[in-house]
C-alpha cells in the first residue's frame, strides 16, 4: 500500500552492489582506474512481496575515462570525466525516476612512488519523476478483506511529473602501504541544490556518504573488507562486509579470478534505532578485463514477513580497457571500481 503526504521528493538508490556504481556514490571515483576506460551496467530487482509483483526495479549504466595530464605536478596527475544514467521504477510503474549525471574529477599522486593519492570530484544531475496514479493503492481503499479501487482514496493526485537539477561533491584518499596492504577512504555529499519535495519525509536534506576498504593480498588469495555509511536526515544505512578473491590465473597476459563474500546491511528507522537487517551473499568472476557479479538479498528479523526472506537480487558487469600512462599503473585504485 502507498501513503502520500503533502511533501513529495526523490528517493535515493540503495545498492547491494555499491562497488558497481562508484560514480553514483562518489564523483571522485570518476576516472579512478588503472586503465583508460571503464563501463559498468547493473540491474536490481527486489521487494516484490511488499511492492506488488513488479517490486522495485533499477537499471543503471555508467562510463568514465581517465586522462593523464602530462604537464601536471611531477607528471602524476590526471582528470576523470564520466556520466551515468539510471531508470528506477517502484511498483507497477507507479513512480518512475529517470536520472542522468555528468561528473568530473582531478586526481594527483602525493609522492614519487605513487603510494598516496587524492582525488576530488563533483557532478551535476538532471532527474525526471513521473507518477502513475492509476497504479497506486492507498490504505483507506482496503475494505477489510480486499483492496477496492472504487473507494475514494481521499488523497490528492494532482502532483505532476517533476524535473530537478542537483549536484554533489566527493573526496577520496587511497594508499599503498606494501604490496600486500592497500586501502582507500572517501566522503561525499549530495543534494546540494535544495529540494523540499519528498516521498519519504524523514529523508530530506543533504545526503552524506562515508566509505572505505582494504585489500590484503596473500598470493593466490586476497581479502577485501569494505564499509559504507549513508545518512540523510534521520534515515541511516550501514553496509559492511568482506570479499574473498581467489586468483585462478594471474599473469601479465591473462587474469581469471573468483569472488565470494557476505555483506550485512542495517537500516535506521525514523523513530528508533536500526530496525531492518539484510544479509547479502555476493559472488562473481573476473576474466581479464571483465568482471561479473551477482548478489542475493535476504531480510532478517521481524520484517521478514513484510519484505520476504529472499527479497531480491542484483547483477552487475564491469569492463575496463585501454592502455593508460605508465605512472598511472603504479597507483592503487580500489579493485572493483
Amino acid at each position: 500500500m502507498w501513503s502520500f503526504t503533502k511533501d513529495i521528493a526523490a528517493q535515493d538508490l540503495h545498492y547491494s552492489q555499491h562497488v558497481y556504481n562508484p560514480l553514483y556514490y562518489n564523483p571522485a571515483f570518476t576516472g579512478f582506474i588503472n586503465t583508460k576506460y571503464r563501463l559498468n551496467v547493473s540491474y536490481a530487482d527486489r521487494y516484490r512481496q511488499s511492492f506488488g509483483k513488479a517490486g522495485i526495479q533499477t537499471v543503471f549504466a555508467s562510463g568514465d575515462i581517465n586522462i593523464p595530464i602530462k604537464n601536471g605536478y611531477s607528471n602524476n596527475s590526471s582528470v576523470g570525466i564520466g556520466a551515468y544514467f539510471y531508470n528506477h521504477i517502484a511498483g507497477e510503474n507507479s513512480i518512475m525516476d529517470n536520472v542522468g549525471a555528468l561528473s568530473i574529477a582531478y586526481r594527483i599522486a602525493l609522492d614519487e612512488e605513487h603510494h598516496h593519492t587524492i582525488s576530488v570530484g563533483g557532478n551535476a544531475s538532471f532527474a525526471n519523476r513521473r507518477y502513475n496514479y492509476n497504479n497506486l493503492q492507498f490504505g483507506n481503499q482496503f475494505d477489510g478483506v480486499f483492496y477496492n479501487p472504487i473507494i475514494n482514496s481521499g488523497e490528492s493526485t494532482s502532483y505532476p511529473s517533476k524535473n530537478k537539477i542537483d549536484a554533489g561533491i566527493g573526496l577520496i584518499y587511497s594508499f599503498k602501504g606494501t604490496d600486500k596492504l592497500k586501502g582507500y577512504v572517501g566522503v561525499s555529499t549530495f543534494h546540494l541544490v535544495p529540494d523540499n519535495d519528498n516521498v519519504i519525509t524523514f529523508g530530506k536534506g543533504l545526503r552524506y556518504n562515508v566509505h572505505g576498504g582494504l585489500e590484503l593480498d596473500f598470493k593466490e588469495l586476497s581479502l577485501q573488507p569494505s564499509i559504507m555509511f549513508d545518512n540523510q536526515g534521520s534515515a541511516m544505512e550501514l553496509y559492511a562486509g568482506i570479499l574473498f578473491k581467489y586468483k585462478v590465473i594471474d599473469t601479465k597476459f591473462q587474469k581469471i579470478a573468483l569472488f565470494v563474500g557476505p555483506y550485512l546491511r542495517m537500516y535506521k528507522s525514523p523513530v528508533g534505532g536500526f530496525s531492518m537487517y539484510t544479509i547479502n551473499a555476493m559472488g562473481g568472476v573476473q576474466f581479464n578485463d571483465f568482471q561479473l557479479f551477482v548478489t542475493a538479498d535476504n531480510t532478517l528479523g521481524a520484517l521478514q514477513k513484510t519484505f520476504g526472506g529472499f527479497n531480491g537480487f542484483e547483477v552487475g558487469l564491469s569492463y575496463k580497457f585501454g592502455e593508460s600512462s605508465s605512472h598511472n599503473n603504479k597507483l592503487y585504485c580500489p579493485v572493483f571500481r
